[in-house]
């Protein structure tokens, strides 16, 4: 049942160091070892306050030996896979999307902003946030639609959400342009 809530995998090293050094994670041949409260509030639209995940940094200098891998986090379900989580002393997390359901039907996406603060009232998920980096990316359902794509009329509001839930940095090239792609 654990797993039908958060598809998590600790996948081995051989394949991820492989992938985490062609997109620059990782330096080449680097020494690869095994892979395996705090939130503040923004405004939002129409003054509805959205939550706002403040997870450690990511050092680019640092040599990554364990990733955690995860998504479909409903936040109406219990968070405690995050305990588990943090006991697997994971360096980072990839957050790869559905991290939280919250499918709009109003056009403030006040549903999409209670998701967000759901998730962020969940002491175990806070407890992973404040310990380990975290790098989301976005899905259907974070994105305020099930299966929306790019016509999603509220697609940039959502965006912005998203940024503000995951505490993005001002200079941030995601804070500018459209789309919430990234390298590192």
């Amino acid at each position: 049942a654990l797993m039908k809530l958060f598809q998590f995998r600790v996948l081995r090293l051989q394949i991820i160091c492989a992938l985490l050094m062609v997109f620059g994670f990782l330096p080449a041949l680097s020494g690869c070892g095994e892979i395996a409260e705090g939130f503040g509030f923004d405004d939002g639209p129409g003054n509805v306050e959205i939550a706002r995940i403040d997870t450690p940094k990511l050092d680019k200098g640092k040599t990554l030996r364990r990733i955690g891998f995860g998504s479909c986090a409903d936040q109406s379900k219990s968070q405690n896979i995050w305990t588990t989580l943090l006991n697997a002393d994971p360096d980072a997390f990839v957050f790869m999307g559905d991290n939280v359901y919250g499918d709009v039907t109003s056009p403030d996406l006040r549903e999409l902003i209670g998701a967000y603060n759901d998730l962020s009232a969940s002491r175990p998920f806070t407890r992973f946030a404040d310990d380990v980096p975290i790098l989301p990316i976005w899905d259907d359902h974070d994105y305020g639609l099930n299966d929306g794509g790019a016509d999603f009329e509220h697609r940039e509001l959502s965006e912005q959400i998203f940024l503000s839930f995951w505490d993005v940095d001002g200079d941030d090239p995601r804070r500018s342009r459209d789309g919430l792609y990234r390298s590192f």
